[in-house]
């Protein structure tokens, strides 16, 4: 059988050895404190990189929207120019409202296909 006291007597010498040295205490609570701050920086933070990639996200989805509003508006600009000018008003009200200058005769192509002549009223009033 083994002898038991030897591990006894060794056990009992281990309660007094002397303690850790100092630089080992302080290399484990730095790396505990550099564990815990990147996972604070990471993930709780206000500047943390999920918020960062998420804002990122918004971004791209902001701007996609800003170039679509800014081609509408342009397109809208050029209509409101081209609205100004009477030629083109008077090709709208000719077009869509079956307006005519005086002396004009008027042409409606039904659904049917039916022509209709029609000569205005005196639109001169």
């Amino acid at each position: 059988m083994r002898d038991i006291g030897i591990r006894i007597q060794r056990y009992k010498l281990s309660r007094y050895r002397p303690p850790d040295s100092v630089s080992d205490r302080s290399r484990m609570g730095l790396t505990l404190g550099l564990a815990g701050w990147a996972i604070w920086a990471l993930f709780l933070s206000d500047h943390s990189a999920v918020r960062l990639m998420g804002l990122g996200q918004k971004k791209d989805t902001i701007e996609q929207k800003l170039a679509s509003t800014s081609l509408e508006v342009d397109r809208r600009a050029r209509e409101l120019r081209v609205a100004d000018d009477p030629d083109e008003a008077a090709r709208v009200l000719r077009e869509r409202h079956n307006f005519a200058l005086p002396g004009e005769r008027l042409y409606r192509i039904e659904k049917d296909g039916t022509i209709r002549s029609e000569v205005p009223l005196d639109q001169s009033r």
